[in-house]
C-alpha cells in the first residue's frame, strides 16, 4: 500500500515511513512540480544504481557514509 505524500505544512510521523525504508523501499515524503523529498535505508555495502535527475538535490546521510 503506498502512503500518501505529505501536503506543505503538514505534520508526519518519519518512523511510519522509516519503518518501511527498512524493507528496502524508498518512500516518496513529499512532492510537488520542483520538489521530491525521499527516504531511504541503505545498508552496509549497498550502493544506488547510477541515475539522474532534472535539477539539484541533497542527500543528507544521518550515518555511515
Amino acid at each position: 500500500m503506498a502512503l500518501e505524500h505529505a501536503k506543505p505544512g503538514e505534520v508526519i510521523a518519519l518512523k511510519t515511513y522509516a519503518d518501511r525504508a527498512r524493507e528496502g523501499m524508498a518512500n516518496a515524503l513529499t512532492k510537488n512540480d520542483d520538489f521530491e523529498a525521499v527516504l531511504m535505508q541503505l545498508s552496509a555495502g549497498q550502493s544506488i544504481p547510477s541515475h539522474s535527475v532534472p535539477g539539484p538535490i541533497i542527500v543528507q546521510c544521518l550515518e555511515g557514509s
